[in-house]
């Protein structure tokens, strides 16, 4: 989700008069795990150098990568709710993933009805629409996640293509 030009002129008047905020983190191929909004606020104010960590820890790793990825964004990104939501739902498949290839020895993961009542305090209904509309196709997903499509009428579209599959 790119940052919008208010929260990159509100970040870079932060980063001109305190410095960066956080090193950005980035895999030894270059592609950047964490700190996105870093590297937004920094090619904005046309920044010669900025401070990185390579991770070398995550090179081949990608559920931790994912994972580190996602909680950057949860923390650094201004978001709506259903982009959120979409958030949360990654971090659940991650977590999954990796107590299932950890022989189950580590504490089960979370729920994401739990995380998502946590995050965003919301009831149980609006986490099952939330979870409906992760049914929908792709695009009506984002237009939803996005602001374009109410949570709503996106949720009345999963009743609408079941009837249409039908």
């Amino acid at each position: 989700v790119p940052l919008t030009d208010a929260v990159i002129t509100a970040k870079a008047a932060v980063m001109s008069e305190s410095g960066q905020p956080r090193p950005v983190q980035v895999l030894p191929d270059g592609t950047v795990v964490a700190g996105w909004d870093v590297v937004e606020v920094a090619q904005t104010l046309e920044s010669d150098t900025i401070d990185v960590i390579v991770r070398s820890d995550l090179d081949g790793d990608e559920l931790e990568a994912e994972r580190v990825l996602v909680n950057d964004a949860l923390a650094n990104r201004p978001l709506k709710r259903l982009e959120t939501f979409f958030l949360l739902k990654r971090l659940e498949h991650v977590e999954r993933a990796t107590w299932r290839s950890s022989d189950f020895q580590s504490a089960r993961p979370k729920s994401l009805e739990d995380e998502a009542r946590k995050w965003l305090g919301i009831k149980k209904r609006e986490v099952y629409r939330f979870k409906k509309i992760m049914e929908l196709p792709r695009p009506i997903r984002l237009a939803a996640a996005a602001g374009y499509l109410g949570v709503r009428l996106a949720h009345d579209m999963v009743g609408l293509r079941a009837e249409l599959m039908e």
